[in-house]
């Protein structure tokens, strides 16, 4: 690596500390060490047992890691192996440590931190908001944005899956009237329109569909007849039934029967208020 190291910001797990660093060209990520990747993962010698991984896994990590200069407790420096955000996860991924999952959550922790604050508290930092108020208000005015846009995300996911789960009863219904192949009586229809909120009665049913053209409304063997309207439309059949006289004059008496078609279309009608009865 040819960028230099500096020092974002420390965090522990289980009582270990990640130093995380940030090079000079990035705008945001961070590298950790061999040393403290394998220390979080619970190795008793975290720096061999890594480069182990390294060598098992040499063709992926390479991309993901390098060499730096870091400076030790005594003041020197030491060329070290450093692993960025994506090396870090591989090496939990390769390692089959019983606490990888874990230290993967943690790292994404801190990554999202990173992303979403933009903040690091390392010393240079801090002496940037001392001298800068105005920094502090606009950190705390980006965190509340932030914040803002998680909770309208969040709202929009809970109105998305009530309208998934309520589309999903729609389309049930629909399928199972709409693909039906018998026809139903309008007493049945009438009941149906009931269970879905709206209160009406088999005559009075009768009755709107004469008034708006889509039974004959007439005083003869006709009455109640689909209108060729309701036929084209594909709304109605009709189930040709006989009747007697007292006199035992056999008279035609057909039925209208609703097609699963006519009951989505009228249903869906009435419940959305186009249509009044």
């Amino acid at each position: 690596m040819n960028s230099e190291l500096k020092l974002l910001t420390t965090r522990e797990f289980n009582g270990v500390a990640l130093d995380c660093y940030k090079a000079d060209n990035e705008d945001d990520g961070f590298w950790a060490t061999r040393e403290q990747i394998g220390r979080l993962l619970g190795y008793s010698e975290p720096r061999i047992a890594i480069g182990k991984i390294h060598q098992r896994n040499q063709e992926r990590l390479d991309k993901f890691s390098g060499v730096v200069n870091l400076v030790t407790p005594s003041g020197g420096t030491q060329a070290t192996t450093v692993y960025n955000f994506k090396g870090f996860l591989e090496i939990c991924r390769f390692s089959n440590q019983p606490n990888a999952n874990d230290v993967m959550d943690f790292a994404w922790h801190v990554m999202d931190e990173i992303h979403q604050k933009g903040i690091y508290m390392t010393p240079a930092k801090a002496e940037e908001i001392i001298s800068n108020p105005d920094l502090i208000i606009r950190l705390a005015e980006e965190v509340k944005a932030e914040r803002a846009r998680a909770a309208e995300l969040e709202m929009q996911k809970t109105a998305l899956a009530a309208k998934i789960e309520a589309d999903k009863s729609k389309v049930i219904f629909a399928e199972a009237v709409g693909e039906s192949k018998d026809g139903m009586v309008i007493g049945t229809f009438a009941k149906l329109l009931k269970q879905n909120g709206i209160d009406v009665g088999q005559q009075r049913l009768f009755v709107w569909f004469r008034e708006h053209g889509w039974l004959m409304n007439t005083w003869d063997c006709r009455r109640n007849t689909p209108t060729q309207k309701a036929l084209n439309k594909g709304f109605f059949i009709a189930r040709e039934n006989v009747i007697y006289t007292d006199s035992g004059i056999r008279t035609p008496a057909p039925t209208p029967l609703l097609t699963g078609k006519g009951r989505i279309y009228f249903l869906n009608g009435f419940k959305s208020g186009e249509f009044q009865i």
